[in-house]
């Protein structure tokens, strides 16, 4: 059975599929193995994942350019996310720096990762890719969310 990442990297053949598809496997590793106690679903964070990369990597009828506005707009949601458990954190006076330390890492290391690429993108509003990026970066944030509430 294929990783999650692998019809994504099998599409695009390129070497930043292959870092970011890697990235978001250790990621959703991490998520299992440091927040054991935690209300964390990394089974339900890995299925999303692995829809949206799926997804986006295996449809023939999608271009390169939508799929960079797709992966932009699901790590701006994943850094959303990540942002968000970091104020959970705060909020409830956790203090546990290795976890905290963890969700800063995946957060800044997926924004890297674009950044270095060149597909870190935030297109202008009106247009078509506008449209895509904020659209699934909603549902992005919205999955995270529903996997952190059931």
């Amino acid at each position: 059975m294929k990783s999650y990442g692998e019809g994504f990297q099998e599409s695009t053949s390129d070497d930043f599929a292959a870092k970011y598809s890697k990235s978001q496997e250790n990621d959703v590793d991490t998520l299992g193995s440091s927040m054991r106690k935690e209300r964390v679903r990394p089974s339900l964070l890995g299925l999303g994942i692995s829809s949206v990369l799926q997804g986006v990597g295996s449809c023939p009828l999608v271009t390169k350019e939508t799929k960079d506005v797709l992966v932009a707009a699901f790590e701006n949601g994943l850094q959303n996310e990540h942002d968000e458990q970091l104020r959970i954190l705060n909020e409830k006076d956790i203090q546990e720096p290795e976890l905290r330390q963890s969700v800063v890492q995946m957060r800044d290391k997926g924004y890297d990762l674009l950044s270095d690429a060149g597909k870190l993108i935030e297109p202008d509003s009106k247009t078509r890719d506008g449209w895509l990026f904020s659209g699934a970066s909603t549902a992005t944030v919205g999955l995270m969310r529903l996997a952190r509430s059931v």
